[in-house]
């Protein structure tokens, strides 16, 4: 891949040696059994992997001390993952063999540990006696889901941001020989992580828990490997819900599934517990959401909660604090707003931009007042993606993905929790979930074109007399300059085979990606993105015209 699909390539970011985070996720293409497709992902984004393994390498020695306890965590989480989805080991294998065949040391294990991601044991723990004979050959995220009455058309719509520090990451769009095709983001390296979709119309999120107690937290499943298994295996959300249950689940977490029949589940689940909530179970009508904390009483115990929010659910500490005003702003917005979602008002919500917190840095001041006086939002410093996501049964369910924030105006999730991806554009790029890669490109191709045409006239109603004019026309140069790079890929690919053309087809695809962003960043400069309802045309967020939930 050419080397600005990871760096900038252009003066807006300075050369260095250091593979970088893209500024805006590559999207890959994938086709074949499990390992053809491990093979192809990691010939494909081999340096990006290696950076991601790196950084889980270093994280996972810090917690653990050595080599070796990790091997034994490994072990653990492979034995559980042969139960959840055994194929999923083969694809590991492959991206190891893919990335080495480019030049890049990765190991079967480098793989298993970016997707295991295993946390420090507990005292009450068991160690499964199986593992030991194996053999090797949490955020802060926000979601929701709306259909029926709430939308404007009536037709599902999903979305969610995972918050964590900013990294490699990447949207993979799947053909496997076996089930369901699907479109996936991910840290790279990751076999499949949400937001995601399959082509049946189902959509997943999740997003991390902060239960506290030793007994929450247990050995299991590789979560991106069970991800994975269920946009291939499962044709609804009631589907992959019971399938997931039947797995061992290592940590706390939420799992959102809704699909486009209006059915909507949020699984509440630690290693030791585990509820199921429904929309309407707490007022929702047509729509549903999730952050980090726990609605159903009987997952109190696990947050040590001490009271319960209406429309927020239980507040404990920590990420329970913002976890609160997330819940609130999605029920405001899904329930005043009842029949005006659309895709722009989805936007919206994650450009919403709150107040900013009194205290910046002070943990220990926040956790003490639960964070008083912080008008906190889903859309935030630590959104390192975005995704909206239309899912369909077929060949036209539509991603649109922004990597970092998509607001420019955000605040930290924490006090402290300054993060700022590289050369952030606050803008979506478009990819459809359809048949083939050529229909794939062809799209992304004609979603691109109409954004540069579209920048391209705003830009011309003002000349090189006019301040920034130079800035401008050399960002409308970067994207127009990089849909002819997605042109030349689309020839390429057209003209190989096998792996070879699927590289080609997922270089087309990036470059097509990355135009539409920076177009649109173009035209955020002449016509800002709707930031509050009142831009869209409807009544002011917290007016005295409805009744709002508050902390």
């Amino acid at each position: 891949m050419m080397s600005h699909s990871w760096r900038e390539g252009n003066s807006a970011v300075p050369d260095t040696s250091v593979v970088l985070p893209p500024s805006i996720m590559p999207v890959i293409i994938l086709n074949g059994s499990e390992y053809q497709m491990g093979y192809q992902y990691g010939q494909q984004l081999a340096s990006a992997i290696i950076w991601q393994k790196d950084a889980v390498w270093a994280q996972s020695l810090k917690e653990f001390g050595n080599r070796e306890a990790i091997i034994r965590e490994l072990k653990a989480s492979m034995h559980y993952t042969k139960e959840s989805n055994p194929s999923a080991l083969d694809g590991l294998k492959g991206m190891a063999d893919g990335a080495t065949a480019t030049g890049y040391e990765l190991s079967f294990i480098d793989c298993l540990l970016i997707n295991a991601k295993p946390q420090k044991p507990t005292t009450t723990a068991a160690y499964p006696s199986a593992a030991e004979d194996e053999k090797f050959s949490s955020d802060g995220c926000s979601s929701w889901s709306s259909w029926g009455k709430t939308t404007k058309e009536g037709k599902l719509i999903c979305a969610k941001s995972s918050d964590s520090e900013f990294g490699a990451q990447v949207t993979i769009i799947a053909f496997p020989e076996e089930g369901n095709s699907y479109l996936a983001t991910a840290q790279v390296g990751e076999l499949a992580d949400t937001p995601c979709m399959n082509n049946r119309g189902l959509f997943i999120a999740s997003s991390g828990g902060f239960a506290k107690r030793p007994i929450d937290f247990d050995y299991g499943t590789s979560t991106t490997c069970g991800y994975q298994h269920l946009l291939r295996f499962a044709d609804n959300a009631s589907q992959a819900k019971e399938m997931f249950l039947r797995w061992k689940y290592p940590r706390c977490t939420n799992i959102q599934f809704s699909d486009i029949n209006g059915d909507a589940y949020v699984v509440e689940i630690t290693a030791a517990l585990s509820s199921i909530r429904k929309s309407g179970d707490f007022g929702e009508r047509d729509f549903i959401y999730s952050t980090n904390n726990y609605f159903n009483d009987e997952m109190k115990e696990s947050i040590y909660g001490i009271e319960f929010i209406e429309h927020g659910g239980w507040l404990g500490s920590g990420w329970s604090i913002s976890s609160i005003s997330r819940n609130l702003q999605l029920w405001n917005m899904l329930h005043n707003y009842s029949g005006q979602v659309d895709l722009e008002f989805a936007k919206m919500i994650w450009r919403f931009p709150g107040n900013p917190p009194p205290v910046m840095i002070d943990e220990k001041a926040y956790s003490n007042t639960h964070g008083a006086g912080w008008d906190q939002k889903i859309g935030n410093q630590f959104n390192r993606r975005v995704a909206i996501m239309l899912p369909d049964r077929g060949n036209n369910g539509v991603a649109y993905i922004c990597t970092g924030s998509a607001g420019r105006v955000v605040y930290p999730i924490h006090p402290g929790g300054h993060c700022f991806p590289i050369a952030p554009t606050h803008s979506f790029y478009r990819i459809t979930l359809a048949a083939s890669p050529e229909e794939i490109i062809e799209a992304a191709k004609l979603e691109a074109h109409a954004c540069i045409a579209s920048a391209h006239r705003q830009l011309m109603n003002i000349t090189f007399l006019d301040a920034g004019y130079a800035i401008l026309n050399r960002l409308f140069t970067v994207a127009n300059t990089e849909f002819y790079e997605g042109v030349h890929f689309a020839h390429q690919a057209f003209l190989a085979s096998g792996n070879e053309a699927l590289k080609y087809s997922s270089q087309a695809a990036t470059a097509f990606a990355r135009a539409q962003a920076h177009a649109k960043q173009l035209q955020h400069v002449f016509v800002p993105p709707a930031n509050a309802p009142e831009h869209l045309g409807l009544k002011p967020y917290g007016g005295s015209w409805a009744s709002w939930a508050v902390r």
